[in-house]
């Protein structure tokens, strides 16, 4: 109902949905942490904080236990204009429902990204070596998390963008870095497939790895492997789509890794 997403937006304590109610203990050692009830055992409680961070605190160490707020902060919409705040409820109104423009496709679409900050280290950084850099954990590189809209697509003029001018792309084209993560319990074979792959280049795990096209089969050991992509801004179209999709037959399971 429009009034409940009104009154969440402006006093998101007034009313806290049900699993949202926020514990806040005091450690022995004078510290508070807040977070929601994630699990909870004989010797420790795990919290997820407002940072999407999961905290644990054994209960050796836990001297007060109280009842929180909601975990979303005040004046969060304050920033926003009249049109801006109504705008943010009709889209938060129709989410989800079916008929309208923003209801989930069923499908594992990469939602959650790192982008590569364009930050003079970084230019240095991969100007000095190469674009395999940017598949490693080098220290020179600062990534931030961005998100696809809810169709699954990724703005490409949203993204940081390491220009011609930093002489860093071999072609002289605006290249934007990204990458994601998923993480499979069951070993296989997995099709990461691409709304275009012109633009495109792709390291898997920190190695090079072509794409055969839209669709790039990739086999897929037990663990958490992160999936990198170089994006040619003048090859590629306005946004990205990239899914990770079952292949028939094939044991693999997985998830994509979201959070924050």
């Amino acid at each position: 109902p429009l009034d409940y997403l009104v009154e969440s937006l402006l006093a998101p304590a007034a009313k806290v949905k049900e699993n949202y109610h926020s514990k806040v203990i005091l450690d022995k050692e004078g510290r508070l942490i807040t977070g929601i009830p994630v699990r909870e055992t004989s010797e420790a409680v795990t919290l997820r904080d407002a940072e999407d961070r999961l905290v644990t605190v054994a209960k050796s160490q836990i001297d007060e236990v109280k009842d929180g707020r909601s975990l979303m902060p005040d004046g969060l919409v304050d920033p926003l204009t009249r049109q801006e705040l109504v705008d943010l409820v009709a889209f938060l109104s129709q989410l989800g429902k079916v008929g309208s423009d923003f209801v989930l496709p069923p499908r594992r679409l990469v939602r959650r990204w790192e982008a590569l900050l364009a930050t003079p280290q970084a230019a240095n950084r991969l100007r000095r070596t190469s674009f395999d850099t940017a598949a490693t954990d080098d220290p020179e590189l600062t990534w931030k998390s961005v998100y696809s809209r809810v169709a699954g697509d990724l703005p490409l003029a949203e993204l940081p963008v390491l220009s011609a001018a930093l002489r860093v792309a071999p072609s002289g084209s605006p290249t934007s870095f990204v990458r994601f993560a998923v993480e499979v319990s069951t070993p296989g074979r997995v099709h990461l497939v691409v709304g275009a792959p012109q633009g495109l280049t792709l390291w898997v795990d920190g190695r090079p790895t072509p794409l055969a096209g839209r669709t790039t089969p990739l086999d897929l050991t037990t663990g958490l492997h992160r999936l990198t992509l170089a994006v040619d801004h003048a090859l590629h179209p306005p946004s990205l789509t990239v899914e990770v999709a079952d292949v028939p037959g094939s044991p693999a399971q997985f998830q994509l890794v979201g959070g924050k």
